[in-house]
């Protein structure tokens, strides 16, 4: 509390000085749980809020096709432009994910759209050896949702089945038809997180879906889902 609050005040007081406050995903976890203990201030409030989020498609495909030659696959036997086209599009055009599937990518045979999907499927589904990071998406829900962790699993499992068919009122089935639920306010206060920690997105229809398909993909896998 009286680290955000010197930050603000900082701010505020001296004009020519510009602040960054960087960090992963997590901050309102942190204001949330400072109010619990009676916090009443905004800190951020003078800040202005970027979410950096993935590459521009054009960018992650630029990256991946650069990443392609420099790793030695040879422009001449594969086509440069479809494969990495396909790379960033699987993998949502997040860059540390690119380098991740190129860095599997076996040069031994010709590289196809096929090949690549196969590969990134393999990769996904090695829960016990991967080095992706992925399983962060899961460890890191009891630290953050703590008494109502059942609840959210039970979010993202019903979305990663239902995927853009997923709604509130399909939600709200999902969890009551699981638990002793009936919070419909708490289950929208859960979804907003949900994302705000970039695991769900809002279509303008009002439905939801998981905010990188390659998550998805994992998440099923991990939850042993019907995908």
């Amino acid at each position: 509390m009286e680290v955000l609050d010197a930050l603000r005040a900082f701010s505020q007081d001296h004009d020519h000085i510009r602040l960054v406050l960087t960090g992963s995903i997590g901050i309102h976890h942190v204001l949330s749980a400072l109010r619990k203990s009676g916090y009443g201030n905004d800190p951020l409030n003078r800040m202005h809020h970027i979410q950096p989020g993935p590459l521009a498609a054009d960018d992650a495909r630029m990256l991946a096709s650069r990443l392609l030659i420099g790793a030695g696959f040879d422009s001449e036997k594969i086509n440069i432009i479809e494969c990495s086209t396909v790379i960033a599009a699987l993998v949502g055009n997040v860059a540390f994910y690119i380098h991740k599937l190129i860095s599997r990518l076996p040069k031994k045979q010709p590289l196809t759209s096929e090949i690549i999907e196969q590969q990134l499927k393999a990769e996904i589904s090695s829960l016990e050896r991967n080095d992706w990071n992925l399983s962060h998406y899961a460890d890191r829900l009891v630290k953050y949702y703590g008494d109502d962790v059942s609840i959210v699993r039970l979010i993202l499992d019903h979305v990663a089945i239902k995927n853009a068919d997923a709604n509130f009122d399909s939600m709200r089935r999902a969890v009551t038809g699981s638990m002793n639920f009936h919070d419909d306010e708490k289950l929208r206060s859960l979804i907003r997180l949900l994302c705000q920690d970039f695991y769900l997105k809002r279509e303008q229809d009002g439905s939801y879906r998981f905010h990188l398909e390659l998550i998805r993909r994992w998440w099923c896998v991990y939850r042993e889902l019907s995908n």
